[in-house]
This record gives C-alpha cells, structure tokens and sequence, in this order.
C-alpha cells in the first residue's frame, strides 16, 4: 500500500497537476495493488475506466478488471499521467522508461515509484535530463516529473536492451522473466530426471519461458501432448518463441489458484517461484503443490524442484503416499512425488 501513501502524498501537497483537459486518462504500468490508484478517480473526477491498467501478471489483470480499471498487456495510446512502478530488474525498468516516455502526451506527467529495496535510486541516478520533484516516504521512493521537451537518444537504447534477445544458452528471454540470463541451476537439475519415462499427458506448472518443457518433450517421445501453466504473459510469450514442438499448448492462467481441472496429467513437473516481493514465501510453492495434486491422476507422478533450505517435505507427504528425494545438492532438491492420496 505505500504507492497509495505516496500519491496521497502529492496529493495533499498540490504536487499533482489538475488538468483542464476531461477526462484525464491515466495508465498505471507494472503496479501490483491495483486498488492504489482507486484514489485518482476521485482527484480526476474521472470514472475507473479511464484508468488503463498495464501488466503482464494475470493474478494483477484480473484484480483490476474487477475493479473496474481497462486493462492491457501493452498500451500505446498517448495519456496524461503515466504511473509506472519500477521491476527489481534493472533492464526491465529502464526499457519501461523508455516506453512510457514514448507515450506520455506533450503536456503530460510522470510518476516513477518503488521501494528502496528493488534499487529505484540506480534508476533516478539515470533520469538527471528530466526536471523531478523526488518524494521519500513509507520506505520508497516516488519521482514525479513533467515530460521533457527533449529526449536524449540512450533513452531508446533503454527501449532496444529490454526486448527479447537470445541469452547464453540460445533461448529467446527478456529481462525481467526468471533466469533470463541463462537457464537456471535447478531446473537444470530437474531436467536431468526428465529422462524417457514421461509419457501421456503432461503439465508444466509456473513453466515461464519454457526450459522444463523443451527438455521433457526433447527426450520423452511418448508424450502425446505438454501443457505450459504459467501467469507472466511475457514469458508466455517467450516460450510460444521457444518451443515449436506441436505437442505443446500454452495457458496464461495463475498456477497458485487454477481453475478446477479433472485429474487428467500422467506428469506434472514444475520449479515453484519462492519469492514473494523480493522475499521468501514458502507458501507459493505450497500452493503449486496442492494445484499439483489436483489436476494428477492417481497413477501419475509429480516431479518438483526446490531450494534446500525450503521445507517442502511434509507439505509432499500432505498430498502423497511415497516421496523420493531424488538428489540434494547444496542448492537444491529434486523430488518426485507418487501415489497421490484420496482425500488429503
């Protein structure tokens, strides 16, 4: 809640312009409490649906849909006020930057927000060519700034360095996604337990830009059909990109509360976020567990990476009869779960 506390912030100091232009239409990128912008519409005097909510997260879309708020994976219409709260991923943010610029009308505003902790302080050290008011408070930092009358051309450098690109393993990534870098150490070590013996119909749960997927349908030929679970349209996206194999379908759905399904998988497999906000959670990859156990068959088995440090094993036993620690490393676990119990 504390970009609500600092727009309320500007709000009170007269720091926010008042447009003569009705209505004034606001787009909010990236925000992750939709219900913080609920105070601009009594600013603005505008309805919520001049609000054009932007993310690529569906758990966010659909909360401020309910709302009432318009919402997009990608806005290119030209608005008044343009609220972008700043990724922790530092490429991410200043290509966000750089298209928010692009689309902020000649008279328009501005509004960078984040916490101290996701480093929006390297981001404000890049914005020296726009004239900002910086307002610290609540443990973040908020910079309001009317649009430049020039842009310097960098700016669209931020733009080109976002998008997709091939990263050292040759997989199409952006930044932002989850190890978009390189594949990352624990699925890696899943897929080397994705060995000949995955058949049927199989589930990828939070899949993001599809690694698990294209190294199961790469050595099982008996799958007949894989299906990509994952809520970050994005890196969707980037797994359409990446995996050409016409087994598999992709779903843009939130793992952590998926809509009923039969239990029709022989496999799932999945490596569960564990960070929640730049902190642990262990109840995310809870939550995919039990989402795993759901749509299994009985006869199936559920194959999941973790960190060492994190206590999934009880949680294992909660849903299944047998729990083999397939291998622990000093990093990471590997398990495979079977023989799913009745009535949990």
């Amino acid at each position: 809640m504390s970009l609500k506390v600092r727009l309320k912030y500007i709000i009170k100091n007269n720091l926010l312009f008042k447009s003569n232009t009705q209505p004034v239409k606001v787009l909010a990128i990236g925000v992750d409490c939709p219900s913080d912008l609920l105070l601009l519409t009594d600013f603005f005097q505008i309805k919520r649906s001049s609000i054009t909510f932007q993310n690529n997260f569906k758990p966010h879309l659909e909360e401020a849909e309910a709302l009432g708020f318009k919402c997009s994976i990608e806005c290119k219409d030209k608005h008044d006020l343009i609220i972008l709260a700043i990724p922790n991923d530092k490429k991410e943010a200043l290509g966000l930057v750089s298209k928010s610029l692009k689309i902020l009308k000649e008279k328009g505003y501005i509004v960078f927000d984040g916490q101290k902790t996701v480093g929006i302080e390297s981001i404000m050290n890049k914005l020296s060519f726009l004239n900002f008011t910086l307002i610290s408070k609540a443990h973040g930092k908020l910079v309001l700034a009317p649009k430049p009358k020039t842009i310097p051309h960098s700016v669209e450098e931020w733009d080109n360095a976002s998008q997709l690109s091939l990263n050292k393993n040759n997989f199409l990534t952006s930044p932002g996604m989850f190890s978009y870098k390189k594949i990352d150490s624990g699925s890696e070590l899943l897929g080397n337990f994705l060995n000949k013996n995955i058949k049927g119909q199989v589930a990828d749960l939070c899949s993001g830009w599809g690694y698990l997927s294209i190294i199961a349908l790469e050595k099982n030929s008996k799958i007949k059909k894989l299906c990509l679970f994952e809520a970050n349209y994005a890196a969707l996206m980037a797994s359409k990109q990446n995996l050409k194999d016409p087994r598999a379908c992709f779903h843009w759905e939130d793992v952590l509360n998926l809509p009923d399904q039969e239990k029709k998988f022989d496999f799932v497999i999945c490596n569960p976020p564990f960070h929640s906000k730049a902190k642990y959670d262990i109840m995310q990859g809870r939550k995919v567990i039990k989402t795993g156990y759901k749509i299994l068959k009985f006869t199936g088995s559920f194959f999941m990476v973790a960190n060492t440090h994190l206590p999934y094993e009880r949680n294992l036993r909660n849903y299944f009869s047998k729990v083999d620690k397939m291998i622990e490393t000093p990093y990471f676990k590997v398990f495979r779960a079977t023989m799913p119990i009745i009535n949990p």
